[in-house]
């Protein structure tokens, strides 16, 4: 609790010095900017194991999220929904048997000041994104492919109720995030009477050209200490991460060590490592990851493993850019599952899967001004 008070003093000062600047006449009227946001991954997937093959239509993603922003970007509120499943992998029934529902992912206030040039300082309460995932995918463009390897794995969720501080220096080279949050993730209420602190840190150590367009080299380390469950289960984490981003080919690695996971007091690790290339713009692209998810680090056959190859194109020619575009996708997966690895320890059916898809990914936004 002294971290959240001392995080709280900190900002009603800061959030209240422009309150305090009398109003002149020649300040512009307030302004304000709704955006809106749609993302839709639908999939013909065809699975195949040692003791079956399954073909399914899928909608593996849909979020709808909205986003207002008064007053210059002093301050704003976002609202993020998305689509799933009523009925989960220990649910016998959902909604009118397993019909697919909205649910809200974040809901969240934010204020803005800026004290120095230099110098940004916002603070967010609420359904809160979590800082590690929001670095990461800041740097991260295949979510088609997958979910960032700590949201996969189960080891961090992508948001969480609480408040949190984010604080962006020299032209957002260096930034830093530090929220206390309930520690159960957005689909639970808090359990016990602790609380998560999260701390990220996210450097641009390098900007650079690269075939005429921006480049970017992206550093990011977290740590958390927390508890989970009713029985305050640890829920520590050590986060490390490193991209490379540009316009042709971009990259990167992100590795989690969990102290407690899958509500029980074991060591847990995750691996991801990705690579994409625009080989002929608008036309053809590839794409490779590789994820690696131990579920106790003192049981070897605990671990899941995924190989990812895909091949994309956006040939309606919408897919110049990371927030608005039309991309379809085929893409083939190999995954070896350990005996006791999760959800299904012991289960027959796991072992190797091979999986194909093809894919149509829309990102699409919009904006009205006040």
């Amino acid at each position: 609790m002294s971290t959240a008070l001392a995080l709280y003093g900190l900002l009603s000062v800061t959030l209240a010095a422009p309150a305090l600047r009398a109003p002149t006449e020649s300040s512009p009227a307030p302004r304000g900017t709704l955006r809106v946001e749609a993302e839709v991954f639908a999939t013909f997937e065809h699975t195949s194991t040692e003791n079956s093959d399954l073909s399914t239509f899928e909608a593996r993603r849909a979020e709808l999220g909205t986003r207002w922003l008064a007053e210059r970007s002093r301050w704003g509120a976002e609202l993020r929904f998305e689509g799933v499943r009523s009925a989960g992998t220990e649910s016998l029934n959902g909604i009118d048997g397993n019909s697919m529902v909205l649910r809200m992912k974040r809901a969240w206030a934010f204020g803005r000041v800026t004290p120095l040039e230099s110098l940004r300082l916002e603070l967010r309460a609420g359904l809160v994104p979590d800082p590690w995932v929001e670095a990461l995918e800041g740097d991260y463009d295949l979510r088609a492919l997958s979910a960032t390897a700590g949201e996969a794995a189960e080891l961090v969720s992508p948001a969480d109720a609480g408040a949190s501080l984010r604080v962006d220096a020299l032209d957002r080279r260096v930034r830093l995030s530090a929220t206390v949050s309930n520690g159960e993730g957005y689909r639970e209420t808090e359990l016990n009477t602790g609380k998560d602190t999260t701390v990220v840190l996210s450097v641009e150590p390098l900007r650079l050209s690269l075939f005429g367009a921006p480049a970017r080299v992206g550093v990011h380390l977290g740590w958390r200490d927390g508890s989970t469950g009713t029985a305050r289960l640890p829920a520590g984490r050590l986060l490390a991460g490193l991209a490379f981003v540009s316009a042709r080919i971009s990259g990167g690695a992100e590795y989690l060590y969990a102290d407690g996971a899958n509500g029980r007091e074991v060591h847990a690790d995750a691996l991801g490592v990705w690579t994409e290339g625009v080989v002929l713009p608008r036309w053809l692209g590839l794409a490779a990851r590789f994820d690696r998810h131990q579920a106790d680090l003192d049981l070897d056959d605990s671990v899941r493993e995924r190989w990812t190859l895909g091949v994309f194109s956006s040939p309606f020619g919408t897919g110049s850019g990371r927030e608005e575009r039309l991309r379809t996708w085929v893409v083939a997966q190999i995954e070896s599952i350990g005996q006791a690895a999760p959800p299904l320890p012991g289960a027959a059916a796991l072992g190797d899967v091979t999986r194909v898809m093809f894919m149509l990914e829309l990102l699409a936004s919009a904006e009205i001004e006040k």
